[in-house]
């Protein structure tokens, strides 16, 4: 393994003892053995991590025919996600008041002291 500049690092005493045990056997020395199940460790996880954005993306599909009540409780939650997500997109790429104003309806709203206002099609404003 190439050795490259080091960095100070603690590790705990039962990690050293087995870098030190491994690295007698692999013929690296314990830094070197660290670095390699750092290495190892990143790509593994890098993997998992890979997966679960790939199960989140593809979590509609999931229900594929199924019902969603007979999805084991892992799928349930990534199916959860996704319709989170979607409903997220939907809100952010709509504007409620315009559409209602578009309609010649009233838009309702609170004021900061948490009372009803009603915005009119007309352009008044009334309290309540």
């Amino acid at each position: 393994m190439g050795s490259t500049a080091a960095t100070p690092t603690r590790v705990n005493k039962d990690v050293y003892a087995a870098a030190k045990a491994a690295a007698s056997l692999t013929g690296r020395t314990v830094a070197e053995q660290l670095s390699h199940w750092a290495k190892v460790g990143s790509e593994v996880e890098a993997i998992a991590l890979l997966e679960l954005r790939e199960r989140r993306r593809t979590a509609q599909g999931l229900l594929a025919g199924r019902d969603y009540d007979s999805l084991p409780a892992d799928e349930q939650a990534l199916v959860r996600t996704a319709w989170d997500q979607e409903m997220d997109a939907s809100l952010a790429s709509t504007d409620i008041a315009a559409d209602k104003r578009a309609a010649g309806q009233p838009v309702i709203t609170l004021d900061e002291d948490g009372n009803v206002v009603r915005h009119l099609p007309d352009g008044t404003v009334e309290q309540r």
